[in-house]
């Protein structure tokens, strides 16, 4: 059975990419860098190769922890939602499934739950969890912010589905034993890639995940209110 979905926030529930080059773009001059293209830009970000343009003297580590704190330094107003998250967020809160979104962004979680106010998700989420207080362990990973996530539902991690598009959620999600690990491909990473990291299913959007939960747990969907 599961109880809970907790869901990454960007580039699963809502589409930040131009954002996230802004950023990455502001980060690189104030790190003495130059700036790049979108489309140099893109190649990279879908190969995780953005290290390569890092100023050899900055630490990789201290460039992508800045670039976290610093993510919502921009707020771009063409951002929107992945096509399908909010139906399938009401449709979750209508079975009476848990929700949790969850974010590297090293930002107070007040900012988060303005920005799913703004999209129209907030109604249908419980808790938000970011990495602002994480402790400064291994870049990216998030054991901990998927084990606060489950703790604020008061739900065992077990118990609890994973959905991300980066390989971190996939990695921190079988870490932490959660039920399933799903891989969204909004993110432009590959199945392949995906896969790699230990994804059980691999779908095209957010907006597929019904149908992969009704396959696989026909019995908890059909004893709630689905």
């Amino acid at each position: 059975m599961f109880r809970a979905v907790i869901f990454d926030l960007d580039q699963t529930l809502i589409n930040t990419l131009n954002r996230f080059y802004k950023v990455f773009n502001l980060m690189l001059v104030e790190f003495g860098g130059d700036e790049i293209d979108w489309d140099t830009f893109i190649k990279h970000y879908a190969d995780d190769t953005l290290n390569v343009f890092i100023p050899k003297n900055v630490s990789i580590k201290t460039f992508w922890r800045t670039f976290l704190y610093r993510y919502n330094d921009v707020e771009l107003e063409d951002e929107a939602p992945i096509p399908g998250a909010i139906d399938v967020l009401s449709r979750l809160k209508e079975m009476n499934i848990k929700i949790a979104v969850v974010t590297g962004r090293a930002v107070d979680e007040d900012y988060i739950w303005r920005e799913l106010k703004r999209h129209g998700m907030a109604d249908y989420v419980d808790c938000v969890v970011t990495s602002k207080d994480q402790d400064d362990g291994e870049l990216f990973s998030k054991d901990e912010i998927f084990r606060k996530a489950a703790k604020c539902l008061c739900v065992p991690i077990s118990e609890c589905i994973v959905v991300g598009d980066y390989w971190p959620d996939i990695k921190s999600g079988k870490a932490v034993n959660a039920k399933m690990v799903i891989g969204v491909l909004t993110g432009f990473m590959t199945r392949v890639q995906l896969e790699k990291y230990g994804a059980d299913v691999v779908i095209d959007s957010v907006a597929d995940l019904l149908d992969v939960l009704s396959s696989y747990f026909v019995k908890d969907l059909t004893e709630g209110s689905f």
